[in-house]
């Protein structure tokens, strides 16, 4: 039985910077957590390798093509080959996150601001339509899915709510077949 899954979420580029720890000057506080001053000076700070991947709404993507469902994100035209490959070379715009490593230490420098997501009612009828743990919903978008799932009864809403605080997540919660949360 073939499943036509639709995934409403924010596609991420995450670059991942390997710190030189041998060449920067980190500080450890009490509690063992690695410091380091960036200071504004034009000073240099190295790192040994750079790399890029796609997270998000495109994580989600990449699994369900694994299991063979068939999925896409609303409004792009980013796909995956079985094997994991991407299919396209132009994905929907997307909100860069820079991961700073060094030894067993992280950090993220993430936008300020992610892109609002976006849904765009799909030509074809779909089993599932999923909001996937990166979508940033607004009323509007919000609204434009309650009255996709009022056209459509027979859509199932599987909804991930990663936190409380988005009211029109919380709005759309009652209409979920299915809620993935992280907090009780």
């Amino acid at each position: 039985m073939l499943m036509n899954i639709l995934i409403v979420g924010n596609i991420l580029k995450d670059v991942y910077l390997n710190l030189d720890s041998r060449t920067e000057a980190y500080e450890q506080d009490k509690h063992r957590v690695k410091w380091l001053n960036f200071s504004f000076n034009a000073s240099e700070h190295h790192f040994f390798n750079r790399h890029s991947s796609l997270g998000g709404a495109a994580v989600s993507l990449q699994v369900l093509t694994k299991l063979n469902l068939q999925a896409a994100i609303s409004d792009s035209d980013l796909s995956f080959n079985h094997d994991g490959s991407i299919e396209t070379d132009t994905p929907a715009p997307e909100s860069h996150r820079y991961i700073l490593v060094s030894d067993d230490g992280v950090c993220y420098l993430a936008p300020s601001k992610f892109e609002p997501t976006t849904f765009v009612a799909p030509d074809y009828p779909i089993d599932y339509l999923y909001i996937d743990r990166s979508a940033t919903i607004d009323q509007s978008t919000a609204e434009n899915i309650a009255t996709y799932l009022d056209a459509h009864p027979d859509t199932k809403f599987v909804l991930y709510l990663k936190d409380n605080h988005n009211p029109y997540l919380n709005e759309l919660r009652h209409r979920a077949a299915l809620v993935f949360s992280e907090n009780p």
